[in-house]
């Protein structure tokens, strides 16, 4: 028997496909910059918040694809 979402479930999930969505494009930016040869010629402070932001955003994805699954399986 499948649960009613709440309005504040269905309102969640309404939102992850773009939320997930703009999570790909900006780990998908972010890996194009660290795979310039270049990259690693940049300061270290910068190639760490850039490489520290893609595995920031990845996490994310992960856990938005997570919820989405569970908001859709209730």
């Amino acid at each position: 028997i499948k649960k009613k979402l709440s309005y504040k479930q269905a309102r969640e999930l309404e939102a992850l496909p773009e939320q997930i969505d703009n999570l790909e494009t900006l780990i998908n930016e972010l890996q194009q910059q660290v795979n310039q040869t270049d990259f690693f010629n940049q300061s270290s402070e910068k190639t760490s918040a850039i490489l520290n932001q893609l595995q920031g955003s990845e996490s994310k994805l992960e856990v938005s694809y997570a919820r989405w699954q569970e908001l859709d399986e209730l």
